[in-house]
């Protein structure tokens, strides 16, 4: 969505964890995770990850197959990745995380002899086979990452450890990237950063209560249930540095600990040589503070400000370099503190509230080769306001509503129309119609409407004006659309009725649960999960990164209602969206019966 809150792209239902845009072989594409999720106290899933281009084209799905055992007895899944991360490499791989429910001894934790646990994994996949090219478990390195490590304890929420379905979840792995040959894991119940080396040996361990570990904690590098760890630079020994820093979303809160310390962005400056860590950054809200118990996210932006989405907790923030507030973006039901218990957010239940696992700032082109949706209205069938003078009354003409599922490089609409043609030439085929140009309007948030003062107009046909500096940027040649031109010719083949895709309340509802953000102005763009609630009431649905999506297929068929159609382009749409594009011809006929049938909706 844009910086105004207006939809860019309405992607597929399920579940959508992960979301946003990564570059995969100098090809900038949309991941996200779908598949079987666990909600918490459990907090994890088994699935796979989707990959699309900028022309929203399935190209990848990354699967990791397997024996995999799960607190349901016998449950068996296609693929086995975990919810919690997505890491596309420069090399073309996909680092994840996945979970095995398994057997070990817990008397170490006053636990049984053959209790129960959930094992972290971490996975490196190269995305254009699916081979497995590294694997790791944390079982293997008990000496390193023991259980008695764990704040978790023992018993916490029920999980005992005594069976299959209680089995303890010490470690929680939540975010796992590239470093120093090898990779950097979070784990959210052991409160650490772990550095593996590329054959899976523990090099270090920075406890975020200081526990056993080698090194020195200066004032403020605490940390505990954080998510999205992540060391810059990934190669230090290649550029001959011992100091690192690492950037966290710092929740300081979980479903056991929680509305004590505010959740926060942290940057830590790690000296291996030395062994100390010493506080860079916090970039915390005093005026609101959040506590967020799960999930969140940490990005740095290039202009060096710093972007956290706060998981659980349906608020976005980004900060100055130096910590300030510049925005804050609130899009669902947050929990809010009393005043004399300090203010702020606190987590509700899950059923209570919206939530995104991470969010993301970032820029996006999007090219659908999807056709554009188009409905027309007759002014007399109308019975709700509008933008116009036409409330309730017969007051001629037609209104016309276009939109684009994931176009960002639209400027504007031209809107063309005449009287419906199709009677025979001399030459036995159709007769060509001749349309005029109605109307030029720009293109405002995901839905544009064009009132067209006209009523003898019985076809409509709406192109695309795409943006300028898009075009030139691409290559494209803005002369190839004639501005001045009042009167296109268009032939028998290019002839299509248009029939109304979505009812009057579907479609001012948007009929979207969720999806991109962009920020078409500014050349960035917002991916992340938003909730979009619908007018008319309905249920609320999301695209989210800890939950279900719940995509509206929107209301039954009504009679007069038809399936959209619209018209393919007479040159190629991958020209860097810079292509004039036929969209959608349209017959007046079924639209009148539809909003017949709908006037007291």
């Amino acid at each position: 969505m844009d910086m105004h809150g207006e939809l860019i792209w309405n992607g597929p239902e399920g579940h959508g964890f992960g979301f946003g845009k990564q570059e995969y072989l100098d090809e900038d594409v949309l991941v996200w995770w779908n598949g079987t999720a666990y909600p918490e106290p459990i907090g994890r899933g088994n699935g796979a990850v989707y990959m699309v281009n900028r022309h929203y084209e399935q190209i990848h799905e990354t699967t990791l197959a397997g024996t995999f055992v799960e607190h349901v007895p016998n449950a068996t899944f296609p693929s086995n990745i975990d919810l919690h991360e997505i890491y596309i490499t420069e090399q073309g791989s996909m680092i994840v995380t996945g979970n095995n429910v398994t057997q070990t001894d817990l008397t170490s934790v006053g636990g049984p002899s053959d209790g129960w646990v959930v094992e972290a994994q971490v996975y490196e996949i190269d995305i254009s086979t699916n081979d497995v090219l590294f694997s790791w478990k944390s079982l293997d390195h008990l000496d390193a990452l023991p259980f008695t490590a764990s704040v978790y304890p023992l018993g916490s929420e029920g999980y005992t450890g005594e069976n299959q379905s209680l089995a303890w979840g010490y470690f929680h792995i939540n975010s796992a990237s590239p470093y120093d040959g090898g990779y950097i894991l979070s784990s959210r119940f052991l409160c650490s950063a772990i550095a593996i080396s590329g054959s899976g040996d523990v090099k270090w361990v920075l406890h975020g209560r200081g526990g056993e570990d080698d090194f020195t904690h200066n004032p403020g590098t605490d940390f505990c249930y954080q998510h999205d760890i992540r060391a810059f630079p990934q190669q230090p020994s290649q550029t001959n540095t011992s100091l690192i820093e690492l950037h966290m979303h710092d929740n300081a809160n979980s479903p056991i600990e929680n509305n004590t310390i505010p959740t926060s962005g942290k940057s830590l400056l790690v000296d291996l040589s030395t062994k100390t860590v010493t506080l860079q950054t916090r970039y915390l809200n005093t005026s609101g503070p959040i506590y967020a118990t799960a999930q969140g996210n940490y990005q740095p932006l290039p202009n060096g400000n710093v972007f956290l989405g706060h998981g659980w907790i349906p608020i976005f923030e980004e900060f100055s370099p130096e910590g300030e507030v510049v925005s804050t973006i609130q899009f669902g039901h947050a929990g809010t503190l009393p005043p004399e218990e300090g203010g702020g957010y606190e987590s509700l239940p899950r059923s209570e509230t919206a939530l995104s696992y991470r969010a993301f700032k970032q820029e996006w082109i999007g090219c659908p080769r999807a056709k554009p949706d188009v409905v027309v209205e007759r002014h007399e069938q109308q019975h709700w306001s509008h933008e116009s003078s036409c409330q309730g009354g017969s007051c001629g003409g037609v209104t016309v509503y276009v939109s684009w599922n994931g176009a960002t490089e639209v400027d504007a609409w031209e809107i063309y129309g005449g009287r419906k043609g199709g009677g025979r030439s001399s030459h036995g085929g159709r007769e060509e119609q001749k349309l005029s140009h109605l109307a030029t309007v720009p293109k405002k948030g995901f839905e544009s409407a064009a009132l067209i003062d006209d009523e003898s107009v019985e076809v409509v046909q709406v192109k695309p004006v795409m943006k300028k500096r898009r075009r030139q940027q691409q290559g494209q040649d803005d002369d190839r659309r004639e501005k001045g031109r009042k009167e296109v010719e268009w032939g028998s083949t290019n002839q299509h009725e248009l029939h109304a895709q979505t009812n009057t309340r579907a479609r001012r509802a948007g009929n979207i649960p969720g999806g991109v953000f962009a920020l078409e102005d500014l050349r960035a763009a917002h991916i992340a999960n938003a909730v979009t609630k619908k007018r008319g009431g309905g249920d609320e649905g999301f695209l989210s990164a800890a939950g279900d999506v719940g995509r509206d297929k929107g209301p039954g068929k009504e009679e007069g209602e038809h399936e959209g159609h619209a018209e393919e382009a007479d040159e190629g749409r991958d020209a860097g969206c810079g292509h004039d594009v036929h969209a959608a011809v349209g017959d007046f006929a079924s639209v009148e019966a539809d909003y017949e049938e709908d006037d007291e909706g």
